[in-house]
């Protein structure tokens, strides 16, 4: 297990370099962020289309997530391509924490997303 979220975006972030000129690279999974507001890219500078967002809360994993996408030029498709729902349902509530994350210049490759319950 990872000792902290630093430690874990830092080894992402080494893999990210090591195989982004390899091939097409996806990468999906329960990050327990929860990104609410936040942009995944740097408005002005970058040219993407806004995510809908439906979970409007964030916590400190969001807050890494959001660095380490916009640090690897790294963007969410969870909003942005096809359908669009909570990836966590339980008596507690309603939450958007898996996401399917991809190089920005790799988003044109994906024609929809959907997320099923």
């Amino acid at each position: 297990m990872w000792a902290n979220a630093d430690e874990f975006f830092n080894i992402l972030t080494s893999q990210v370099y090591r195989f982004q000129n390899q091939g097409f690279i996806t990468i999906g999974g329960d990050f327990n962020a929860r990104c609410g507001l936040q942009e995944d890219y740097i408005e002005g500078a970058d040219d993407m289309c806004k995510r809908d967002i439906i979970d409007h809360n964030e916590n400190n994993h969001g807050y890494h997530l959001i660095d380490f996408l916009i640090s690897t030029n790294i963007a969410i498709l969870n909003g942005r391509k096809g359908s669009n729902d909570f990836t966590c349902v339980s008596h507690k509530g309603k939450s958007v924490v898996d996401y399917i994350i991809s190089p920005y210049e790799q988003l044109g490759n994906y024609r929809t997303f959907e997320i099923l319950s």
